[in-house]
């Protein structure tokens, strides 16, 4: 089978229009997922402040007010909050060692406690 210059011309330019629609609508696919990651961008808590600025400002002038770090015996550097969730997670799971019977486990997180405890009173958080 032979092809004319003309049917070739034909050919190309089919496949240019449609490499460029192929193109166009992947060009209009990428701003609607650009678009729906700005409308689903999470809301900031601002702390009270009227700019995302404003509480950036503070937080770098004063980096301990929301997250004071905390250095546990025994478990590294934590933040307060975080020591705090380990003494619930802590508690828990010496209840539910108590009740399995397995008091080594207990004792285990009984320890763990202490140093939670003892690390909270060292920056004032508890007396």
């Amino acid at each position: 089978m032979k092809i004319t210059k003309q049917q070739l011309k034909e050919i190309i330019k089919e496949e240019i229009s449609s490499i460029i629609e192929k193109d166009d609508e992947d060009k209009a696919e990428d701003e609607e997922a650009e678009d729906k990651k700005k409308k689903s961008k999470k809301q900031i808590d601002l702390h009270g402040f009227s700019s995302e600025k404003e509480t950036a400002d503070f937080v770098k002038k004063n980096p301990s007010f929301f997250n004071e770090d905390v250095e546990v015996p025994g478990g590294g550097v934590r933040s307060v909050k975080g020591v705090k969730r380990s003494i619930m997670e802590n508690l828990e799971d010496a209840m539910q060692a108590a009740q399995r019977g397995d008091f080594n486990a207990v004792a285990t997180r009984v320890a763990n406690l202490e140093a939670f405890v003892e690390a909270l009173k060292k920056v004032g958080e508890i007396k």
